[in-house]
């Protein structure tokens, strides 16, 4: 008896092969949206001509190298009251 499974096919329901990267030459992420090609969400809102450079800084840099916004006010103050040693109140009044 084999347990081996068969090889998995990599085509889809028409025949053709499924891509699972994003098309923009180089990119090395999968595909997030699709408009009129499949392409990750760095590619897909930029226009064809900004692809390269956003290609080699996402293979320099990496994806998860974006440029933060920061906290928002809720967050901010809520880290500066743990910082201060407030005790939060964790009783629910009803």
């Amino acid at each position: 008896m084999s347990f081996r499974g068969r090889p998995k096919d990599d085509s889809g329901d028409s025949g053709e092969p499924l891509r699972l990267m994003c098309t923009a030459h180089g990119c090395p992420l999968h595909w997030a949206v699709k408009i009129e090609a499949p392409l990750c969400s760095y590619h897909a809102w930029e226009e064809p001509k900004h692809w390269p450079a956003i290609t080699e800084r996402l293979l320099r840099e990496g994806p998860w190298n974006r440029p933060r916004s920061g906290d928002s006010p809720t967050v901010a103050d809520m880290k500066t009251r743990l910082r201060t040693g407030h005790k939060f109140n964790t009783e629910v009044n009803l």
